[in-house]
């Protein structure tokens, strides 16, 4: 689910899972079991699910997900991954489904997308109304404060990336290059960096019972550095 970017993501499906070859998704829904196993969480939605990574491993431990992007094409891969799940076409800040859930993930800094605290708010409230009693929400925030590149290349692949951070917006803008074979892809997209203030701020508002911080993945408190945060809001 990508809500303000230049490129079509649509085209960028089909490269996806190869463009982030080294994620560890492993980890990640490790993460996620043990967050949903705290709460006796058994049916998830996926909020920005994508190709499906993350549901094609929760639905082998056990879990019934279901999955919504903003894109066609992210959900017509997943379609191939996923056993049971249903997909949906939807904006996470407007989307209207006729089921509720024990948990609403939404990773890979996909929140991060909403580029004002309105947004945030609205996709955060679509949330909540989608939660059972007792529900739980995660939420995976990308939270770099600077200025960088990288490079990656691979056998298949080579990517290039660079991004800046503009304080008095909170914005960082990311323009990548991903070369797979012959084909050049560019993409342009920016992120909102939230505080943790103003996180606790936006559970307040939407009257959640409790919120939680974590960094990278781990039950350790964040700093204002942690590459990740990741939110735990409880109904």
């Amino acid at each position: 689910m990508r809500l303000n970017n230049t490129f079509n993501y649509n085209k960028l499906a089909e490269y996806y899972d190869k463009i982030y070859f080294n994620k560890d998704y492993e980890k990640e829904v490790r993460f996620i079991q043990k967050i949903l196993e705290k709460s006796n969480a058994r049916t998830i939605l996926d909020v920005g699910c994508g190709t499906g990574e993350h549901i094609f491993r929760l639905e082998k431990l056990g879990f019934r997900c279901d999955g919504l992007d903003l894109s066609k094409g992210m959900l017509s891969k997943a379609k191939q991954k996923v056993k049971n799940a249903q997909l949906f076409l939807g904006d996470m800040r407007n989307f209207k489904l006729e089921k509720k859930y024990d948990a609403i993930i939404c990773m890979f800094a996909t929140f991060n997308y909403n580029l004002t605290i309105k947004d945030a708010t609205r996709a955060l409230l679509s949330f909540k109304r989608h939660l059972n009693e007792r529900g739980v929400v995660l939420l995976d925030l990308h939270n770099v404060f600077c200025d960088g590149k990288k490079e990656i290349k691979n056998k298949e692949i080579e990517i290039r990336m660079r991004w800046s951070y503009n304080n008095k917006r909170r914005a960082e803008k990311t323009k990548a290059v991903f070369k797979i074979k012959d084909k050049i892809i560019e993409d342009t997209h920016t992120f909102r960096i939230f505080s943790i203030p103003e996180i606790k701020n936006l559970f307040k508002y939407a009257k959640f019972q409790e919120v939680i911080f974590y960094k990278n993945y781990t039950f350790k408190k964040p700093t204002l550095r942690s590459k990740n945060i990741e939110v735990v809001g409880l109904k």
